[in-house]
Parts: structure tokens; C-alpha cells; sequence
């Protein structure tokens, strides 16, 4: 499940990275966004502090031009010249009379929109303490001067605002540095900066006046809070600081929930991921129980196969041995009974006994112990054999000569019983062990003759293919089952149809294991009741020549 669990981190690290990403990106969107609004706005109130003095300029022309300043000219002045900007509540003309610290400016014209406006005609505007230094800054300078805030009406009048005078100096034709008097507008900045049109292309930032700053004129400050902005706005004479901030329209047209789609999207594939990744691991991890549990049953089966062959070996030997036991029992207690007959025999009657019958019953006891003596050495010889004791000694050897002599030793061991005929090819000297051929030739030779009726006959050839040198024995007798013959070299076992033939069922099994000394093959044909043949192939000489191969070329 580790690597599950790997997918699972590693894909919520990067969806987390992912987001981080986006999220940076759209603040800065915003950040740059909120920057270019703020800016535009500026510029726009600008634009219309500028339509005021666009208000003021083109009325001191007309004034100027004029000798003198007349009720009919400054009606046909304010009527051409629109002072209706957003802002402006008020218009007029103040008269300058003398100058310095007896400068008076009697108001002579006024166009308001005010009721109760403190500015009537004849209002001496050098009175108010707050307009006095505009004044005297209008009257030394060509350019509109503000003053500082006053108040637009009389103490009963229903609008109880503050506004700003913005002056300018009207001069006389000659001296044209002489000021004769002084237009004023009056200026509210909280309806400039409430113009519908500003408020409406604002996109969702809201502009206010607030106490004033001393950043550097016209630079956006840092921000107080997220997407807050403090400027210093500057108009003749007077700054004020103006603070924008985003309303929450702003952020309609941002993509800020894109970070939140990245990081919801993230974890739901993260998570989908993680769910498939665990669900193969867990199929792989079942199919491998599944295959383990296979492996296991299998080996289990085959286990239990095993210990059943084991078992049923295990009773095939403890049959075979008992087989064997009461077999050799028998082969000793045969001639056990002939040793002991002929010995009471000879020491109760030894003195009425010719010589010519003693020697007739040490025979017969000869015989018996030569026969309990080649039992024993059979049961020793294939002791020797399968505990690896059996010394093997290869030496040249006339491989004829041995098959000639062990069937004439034979012959005269079993009294002619069956005639043997011998064929053996002259062959070239082999290296082999003389003793385990000689038992082999014995045993094969001996049973052939055992297991035949008297009288048949029995075969036995040799000669040479290629390498190999090819013994065959062939009798006529009672045969071998083919059910027994998988068996047939088993120690101690007996084919079913071998009756009362005496045997120990050694034979066969030490002639199989002296011919595997020798690297070589037994194999056996047989039916039963048509007699056998058992081949016995050595590989005892090198390879044939050409010439060897085709004699006659």
C-alpha cells in the first residue's frame, strides 16, 4: 500500500504548489487591475478639476477684453460660458478697491445655485479670514488659487456645507499687471469626487477624501489593508488625500476562484488517484496471495503426493523385506536341515558308513554352506553397493573369455540343466572391473537359466556398437509380467509368477547397480510365459574410425 499512499503526497504536494501558483498570480491580476483603476480615476478627476478652470478661464477673457465690467456683459459672459461642472455651486465677480492691507473685494456679480449664499452682492470677500491669502495669491499670480474650506451659506440657510473658492485675477487692460478685480467659483470636492460619471466607471473602487498625508504629490502610498490606496491629489492652493478601496463588486470580475478550482480539482483527482493506485495495489496484492496460496496448495498436494509415494515405498520395502526375511529364511533353513541331517547322520552311524558314503555326506554339507555362503555374500555385496563401499577397480580385460567362462561355470553349477550357447565377437582388450562383470554375467546367465524349463535352451552374444559393447541373454522360460517389470530391479522383489523357484530377489537389483558403476545401461524385454531378454550395454571403447566403420573401403 506504500506506493498508494507515495501517489497520494505527491500529488497533493503539487496540486498545493499548483494552487499557490494561481493564487499569486490572481492576487497580482488584481493588484495590477486595482493599480490601473486607481490611476484612471486620478486622471479623471483631473479631467474635471480642469472643466472648472476651462469654466473660470474663458469668462476672465471676456471680462478682460471689455473697458469696462458691466451687468450686460457679465450676463452675456455667465450665459455663453457653462460654469455648471460637476461641483460647482456658484459663480461671481468681486471688485478690487485699493491694495495691500486695505485691499476690499465687493462682490458685484453672483450666479448660485445656493439658497442663503453668504457671497450676495456687496459681501466684501477680503473680509473672510480664510479668503484673504488667496486673494493676495490670485492678485500676484496668472493662475487659479484655492482657498482653504469655508462656508457657502448664512447661519440659517438649510445648506450647511463646506466648499472651496478657487480665484482668479482679472486685470485691466492698462497696467496689465493690475488686478481690477477677481472671479470665484465655488468648488465642493465631495461632489467632484461623488460625480455619478466617476462613481459609474469606477469598476467597483470606492474614492473618498481623508485627512491629509504627506506622501509624495501624486504617488499611490502602501497600502493600509489589501487593495486600499492612499494619493495625494493636489488643486491650486489646496491637497487633499483621497483613499480608494475595492468594494466587493471589484473581485466580480476577478478570477479568484480559480486558486479555489485548482485546489478543489486538485484534491478530488489526488484523491481519485490515490483511490485507483490503492485498488491495484490491492488486486496485485490478492493475486499474488491468490498465486502464493495456489503455489502453496500446489506444493502441499504435491507434498502429500510425495509422503503417499513414501508411505507406499515405505510398505512395498517392509513387504519386499518381509518377502526377504522369510525367503532367506528359507534358502538357510534348507540347507541348514541338510547340514544338520547329514552330520547326525555321520556322527551316529559314521562307523558303519563306507568311506565311499562318508565322503557322499561331507559333500552334501559342502554344498549347503556354499550355497548359504553365496546367500550371505549376495545380502553383503548389495549392502556394499548402496552405502558407496564397493571398491571399483577398472583393468584390462578380455571381455570374451569372461562371457565364455561364466556360462561354462554356469553350466556345470546347474548340471546342464538347459543347454547355453554362447556367440561372442572377438573383441579388442576394455577396461572394466572383472569381479562386477563376473557377477553380472552370473546372475543374469544363472536366472536364465533358473526360470527356463529343463532342456531349452539359453542364448547369450556379445559384440561391439561403436562405443558401446552389447551383452544380450535370451531364455525361454516362464517370462515376467509387464506389470512387474517397473519393479523388477526394486531389492528383494519377485515377479508374482516366480512361484516356488527359490530366490531372494537381490539378483537383478546388484546386477543393476554393478552395470551403473560402469556408466552403463540394463533393459529388459519380456513376455510372460515367452521368456525374457535382458541387454546389458558398457560404453568401454573409444570411438570407431572411418575405416573401422566401413571395412571394406
Amino acid at each position: 500500500m506504500g506506493g498508494a499512499y507515495l501517489i497520494l503526497v505527491l500529488t497533493l504536494v503539487t496540486t498545493f504548489y499548483a494552487w499557490h501558483l494561481v493564487e499569486q498570480s490572481v492576487v497580482e491580476q488584481d493588484t495590477e487591475r486595482f493599480k490601473d483603476e486607481v490611476r484612471r480615476m486620478i486622471e479623471m478627476l483631473r479631467a474635471n478639476h480642469r472643466r472648472h478652470l476651462d469654466t473660470l478661464n474663458p469668462l476672465r477673457a471676456r471680462l478682460e477684453s471689455a473697458p469696462e465690467i458691466t451687468t450686460a456683459l457679465w450676463r452675456q459672459a455667465v450665459t455663453r460660458e457653462p460654469w455648471h461642472a460637476a461641483g460647482s455651486l456658484e459663480v461671481g465677480y468681486a471688485e478690487a478697491q485699493g491694495d495691500g492691507p486695505d485691499l476690499k473685494c465687493p462682490v458685484r456679480f453672483l450666479e448660485t445655485k445656493l439658497e442663503g449664499s453668504r457671497r450676495q452682492p456687496g459681501t466684501d470677500l477680503a473680509q473672510e479670514t480664510a479668503i484673504r491669502p488667496a486673494l493676495r495669491a490670485a492678485a500676484a499670480n496668472d493662475h487659479a488659487v484655492a482657498t482653504r474650506r469655508v462656508r457657502l451659506t448664512t447661519a440659517g440657510a438649510p445648506d450647511r456645507r463646506l466648499a472651496v473658492l478657487v480665484l482668479l485675477a482679472v486685470r485691466a487692460p492698462e497696467p496689465a499687471s493690475t488686478a481690477r478685480g477677481f472671479l470665484f467659483l465655488t468648488y465642493d470636492p465631495e461632489e467632484l469626487v461623488n460625480d455619478p460619471r466617476l462613481q459609474m466607471a469606477s469598476s467597483g473602487v470606492e474614492l473618498a477624501i481623508v485627512a491629509p498625508l504627506t506622501p509624495k504629490p501624486g504617488a499611490i502610498a502602501e497600502p493600509e489593508e489589501p487593495f486600499q490606496r492612499r494619493t495625494l491629489f493636489t488643486m491650486p492652493g489646496v491637497s487633499w488625500t483621497l483613499l480608494f478601496t475595492a468594494r466587493p463588486s471589484f473581485f466580480l470580475a476577478s478570477e479568484k476562484m480559480l486558486p479555489r478550482l485548482v485546489l478543489g480539482t486538485g484534491i478530488i483527482l489526488s484523491l481519485l488517484l490515490f483511490r485507483i493506485a490503492w485498488g491495484e495495489t490491492h488486486r496485485r496484492l490478492a493475486a499474488e496471495r491468490a498465486a502464493r496460496l495456489r503455489t502453496e496448495m500446489v506444493e502441499r498436494e504435491h507434498a502429500a503426493r510425495e509422503l503417499e509415494e513414501a508411505l507406499a515405498s515405505e510398505r512395498e520395502l517392509g513387504r519386499l523385506k518381509s518377502n526377504f526375511v522369510a525367503t532367506v529364511s528359507h534358502e538357510f533353513r534348507t540347507p541348514l536341515a541338510v547340514i544338520l541331517s547329514s552330520s547326525e547322520l555321520l556322527e551316529r552311524y559314521y562307523d558303519g558308513l563306507d568311506p565311499g558314503q562318508r565322503r557322499e555326506q561331507l559333500q552334501t554339507i559342502s554344498h549347503a554352506v556354499r550355497r548359504m555362503s553365496a546367500l550371505m555374500e549376495q545380502v553383503l555385496l548389495l549392502s556394499r553397493v548402496d552405502a558407496g563401499n564397493l571398491e571399483f577397480k577398472r583393468a584390462s580385460l578380455d571381455l570374451a573369455a569372461l562371457v565364455r567362462r561364466v556360462a561354462a561355470d554356469v553350466a556345470t553349477a546347474t548340471q546342464s540343466r538347459c543347454p547355453i550357447h554362447v556367440r561372442a565377437a572377438e573383441l579388442p582388450p576394455v577396461l572394466a572391473d572383472q569381479g562386477l562383470l563376473q557377477i553380472v554375467l552370473t546372475n543374469l546367465i544363472n536366472n536364465a537359466v533358473k526360470y527356463s524349463p529343463a532342456g531349452s535352451s539359453v542364448s547369450v552374444s556379445l559384440e561391439r556398437a561403436n562405443t558401446d559393447a552389447v551383452l544380450q541373454v535370451r531364455d525361454a522360460g516362464i517370462g515376467i509380467p509387464a506389470e512387474d517389470q517397473k519393479r523388477l530391479f526394486t531389492p528383494f522383489f519377485r515377479a508374482g509368477n516366480a512361484g516356488d523357484i527359490p530366490g531372494t530377489g537381490l539378483g537383478l537389483a546388484i546386477v543393476k547397480r554393478c552395470v551403473a558403476l560402469h556408466e552403463g545401461a540394463l533393459t529388459c524385454e519380456s513376455t510372460a510365459g515367452h521368456g525374457a531378454t535382458f541387454t546389458v550395454r558398457l560404453p568401454v571403447f573409444p570411438p570407431l574410425s572411418d575405416h573401422e566403420k566401413n571395412p571394406a573401403h
